[in-house]
């Protein structure tokens, strides 16, 4: 199944589960979720895409672009959140804190599975 397929109601999912969460328990949600909700959707698409077509360029390129997405969607991530918090957008930082990063590591969870799902099957091509 392609990465889009999956990443449709991977999104779908989390977007419900924060709509659920701003109907029944809003202050456990920061005001600006959605925002970190489009950026790590936006980030995430793009890193993969990146790591997918070093996988499939293949050679030492391969592990060159795929370290080098995952760098960029850290370093972008961690620039984000700084920012946020210098201009005090965090508000309550604990909430934003966790926020922030239960969509990251959510995100980053779906990726690298996807990534480590894509290495096994160009393992099974190269073996046959």
């Amino acid at each position: 199944m392609s990465f889009l397929k999956k990443y449709l109601p991977f999104i779908v999912l989390l977007a419900g589960l924060i709509f659920a969460f701003a109907q029944y328990q809003p202050e456990l949600l920061h005001p600006y979720v959605w925002m970190f909700f489009a950026f790590f959707a936006v980030l995430n698409l793009s890193s993969y895409l990146l790591s997918s077509f070093g996988i499939k360029k293949g050679g030492e390129s391969s592990v060159l672009l795929v370290l080098v997405s995952v760098v960029v969607k850290m370093l972008l991530t961690m620039t984000v959140a700084l920012i946020c918090i210098f201009m005090q957008l965090a508000g309550n930082k604990w909430l934003f804190i966790s926020n922030f990063f239960i969509l990251y590591f959510s995100f980053t969870a779906f990726e690298v599975y996807n990534l480590i799902y894509n290495l096994r099957d160009e393992k099974k091509i190269e073996n046959r």
